[in-house]
């Protein structure tokens, strides 16, 4: 499991969960999963942690647990609703799952999801519509992503024939490592794969026409195919505004993005005392870690930047602002 510095371990809202008769069973890169009396059920709060190359950092990001949430339940009531999902309460929907002292808590509410228990399918479903990150990297190397041949000439950002389904190991520590698309047909059949391209059409073809590009996306699924955990938000996709790919095409390279790419940009001017760049360090390592920890607080201005960033992306999609979603959606109370 990855380490999580003390400052984004431990926020108010974690100690009043807690002090309120909640268990916490787990701490992700950025959800805390608490046990509810129905074991069916799981309270799952976003956290405003950020992480990078599989690091967690200690800086925390106003609001951004809150758009993570928002976006979620956005597309899967909105966009997605004819799949099946682990999505069983939001907003004030939460509080007859919790226990009487933590029910009417607005925090909890603008992040808190109630949602099934489901067993996981141990696979990143990744879904891309576009060449960038570590898939443009395979495709300098082979000419292939995760199986699949590519046209010959693609750059950084090129947008591919068609959306292609490169599946990713779930890893419990160390960073994702790209597999198959065959490994995954051949050990669970078509139906995630097919299921994930679904998805992601669905979800691109409105974003679009807010002119926003998913690039890509990863998806989580229970083994009964339950689309689970984050739906197409800032930290689990790339977004471009349309306008801003069109113009870095023209010169053969991918826009800057309207999702956490901006902390990873900030992050590859920091010299680390290892001998590599940011992006190279082991989140395995103890020694790296305790540095990250203690030396990488992320800057005002870089923290508040990026808060807006997310914002305006979710918001684009969503076309309202985010209150007014969670007030007229949600059923918040601000």
């Amino acid at each position: 499991m990855a380490k999580i510095p003390e400052v984004a371990a431990y926020t108010d809202l974690t100690r009043s969960l807690v002090s309120g008769g909640l268990r916490l069973m787990h701490q992700g890169k950025v959800r805390d999963t608490y046990a509810l009396s129905d074991p069916t059920f799981l309270l799952q709060v976003a956290t405003d942690r950020i992480s990078c190359y599989d690091i967690i950092l200690p800086s925390l990001i106003p609001r951004k647990g809150a758009v993570l949430t928002a976006m979620t339940v956005f597309w899967l009531t909105k966009i997605l609703g004819s799949y099946r999902n682990h999505l069983v309460a939001y907003g004030p929907q939460v509080d007859p799952y919790l226990p009487s002292q933590l029910r009417g808590h607005a925090d909890l509410h603008s992040r808190g999801l109630v949602v099934k228990k489901l067993q996981m399918l141990p696979v990143e479903c990744v879904v891309r519509g576009y060449l960038t990150g570590s898939g443009w990297k395979d495709y300098k190397k082979t000419g292939k992503v995760c199986g699949h041949k590519l046209p010959d000439g693609l750059h950084d950002g090129s947008k591919l024939p068609e959306p292609i389904f490169t599946p990713a190991t779930k890893a419990q520590s160390g960073h994702d490592e790209n597999i198959s698309a065959f490994d995954v047909r051949r050990e669970y059949g078509y139906v995630f794969e097919r299921t994930s391209l679904e998805v992601y059409a669905l979800c691109a073809k409105w974003a679009i026409s807010r002119g926003v590009i998913v690039a890509d996306t990863k998806l989580e699924f229970g083994v009964r195919c339950e689309i689970a955990d984050e739906v197409v938000t800032p930290d689990s996709s790339r977004f471009w505004d349309r306008s801003a790919w069109q113009a870095s095409s023209e010169h053969e390279k991918s826009p800057t993005g309207m999702d956490k790419q901006y902390v990873r940009d900030y992050l590859t001017f920091i010299k680390t005392p290892f001998g590599c760049s940011f992006d190279k360090l082991d989140p395995e390592n103890p020694e790296h870690l305790d540095w990250v920890s203690n030396s990488v607080s992320l800057p005002e201005g870089v923290v508040a930047q990026t808060s807006v960033i997310y914002q305006a992306a979710v918001e684009r999609i969503m076309d309202e602002p985010l209150e007014n979603f969670q007030i007229g959606h949600m059923g918040l109370a601000f």
